[in-house]
């Protein structure tokens, strides 16, 4: 059987409540924490994907324009081998945002 301690008087008392306040606040500000990092992350995921979204427009646009011209489209004109570098950069940044995504879940 058990026995019990008495309830902490005075001092220590206060010492105790204010240890318990102590770590109920560390411990919410680090769920605070990754619940920022978290939406961050789903923030960056959604502008990236509206920024891969705008690019292929861009190239979209820019295909038409040279199609319209009768001129062939080739990675050789200037504003598809950008736009197409920027459909890269922008899909490469996706993949690492997601896998970090990912990661966190299987974290938390």
């Amino acid at each position: 059987m058990e026995t019990q301690k008495p309830p902490p008087r005075g001092k220590e008392f206060w010492e105790d409540i204010r240890d318990t306040v102590r770590d109920g606040v560390n411990e919410i500000r680090t769920v605070g924490d990754d619940l920022a990092k978290q939406a961050r992350l789903r923030m960056d995921i959604f502008q990236t994907e509206r920024r891969l979204k705008t690019v292929y427009g861009a190239l979209g646009e820019a295909a038409y324009r040279i199609l319209s011209e009768n001129r062939p489209v080739s990675h050789e004109d200037t504003a598809i081998s950008e736009l197409t570098a920027r459909i890269v950069y922008y899909s490469d940044e996706l993949g690492r945002l997601r896998k970090e995504q990912k990661q966190r879940e299987k974290v938390g």
